[in-house]
């Protein structure tokens, strides 16, 4: 759920963003709501490490209170002790390298992933500005503009490493993914100027500090509680995406490059992606 760390940012002070003010040094200190998980000593209902900081809540005192005995139970229920076992399936390996998922529609989503960690990459801010680019700017030229699709995007798991690509309601298949596959050449001669540069860098700083309700800032708070997203290394995250320059672009074309030659498509659609799965080899799968 790292797109949930990432989109719940939020900073803390002595008021919340509703403006009403923060009623946290009730609840430091006490152990309550905590439970000592094979994840850690949680607080269930604000989602923060009991032994880090605990001024993040979503709701008042009273609030709290109405819930006591319901959580209490949860807790009750749940395994204790860092040594209970955390047993997950398997991953499994054997993913065909394309496929297909064929319905009867008039229209196609179009994706194609890969994990840039399992290629080399490591992770640099400079990735949230340039997919940002991509995402507002190649692929709203090529896959919405020119090719009729309702909408694209593309995105990076920062915790994972994957990569998608992704169109949706999309009249085309492989042309949406030759688009993709073209990321790489487009940044490689891409030279953007500080007015396009600048643009990326402030929506990118706006992507991963956005405005939060309580509730958001709740789940933000536990998505980065389990992915252990600390705030120094999204201080750097910081850094680098306001560092970034147009060299970084080209550089990037590298990566990308790679991500074309090892990813693995997925279409959904009807007449159109049976034609693709057909002349491609593609694994196909009717679901009605």
């Amino acid at each position: 759920h790292q797109e949930s760390a990432d989109q719940f940012d939020t900073e803390s002070d002595s008021y919340n963003k509703t403006g009403q003010a923060d009623n946290s040094s009730e609840l430091r200190g006490s152990d309550r709501f905590c439970h000592d998980t094979p994840l850690g000593k949680t607080d269930l209902l604000s989602g923060e490490d009991r032994k880090g900081s605990g001024d993040r809540h979503n709701a008042e005192t009273a609030g709290l209170d109405a819930v006591q005995r319901q959580a209490a139970d949860l807790l009750a229920a749940l395994p204790a002790g860092r040594d209970a076992a955390l047993v997950l399936p398997p991953f499994s390996d054997g993913l065909p390298a394309a496929e297909a998922f064929l319905a009867p529609a008039q229209i196609n989503y179009v994706g194609k992933a890969a994990n840039l960690y399992d290629l080399g990459y490591t992770y640099h801010g400079s990735a949230s500005v340039i997919l940002r680019y991509m995402r507002m700017g190649y692929l709203w030229e090529r896959v919405r503009v020119r090719g009729g699709a309702y909408g694209a995007f593309c995105m990076l798991d920062r915790m994972g490493g994957t990569l998608v690509c992704a169109s949706y309601r999309d009249p085309n298949v492989d042309e949406t993914l030759t688009a993709y596959d073209q990321m790489a050449d487009y940044l490689r001669s891409f030279r953007p100027d500080k007015e396009q540069l600048t643009s990326a860098i402030v929506g990118a700083i706006g992507d991963l500090d956005s405005y939060l309700l309580p509730d958001a800032r709740g789940a933000q708070g536990l998505a980065r509680h389990l992915a252990k997203d600390d705030e120094e290394a999204r201080q750097q995250m910081r850094d680098e995406i306001l560092g970034t320059t147009a060299q970084h672009f080209r550089d990037f074309a590298d990566v990308l490059a790679e991500a074309a030659g090892h990813g693995v498509t997925c279409v959904l659609g009807g007449a159109q992606t049976r034609a693709a799965a057909e002349a491609h080899g593609w694994q196909t799968q009717e679901l009605l």
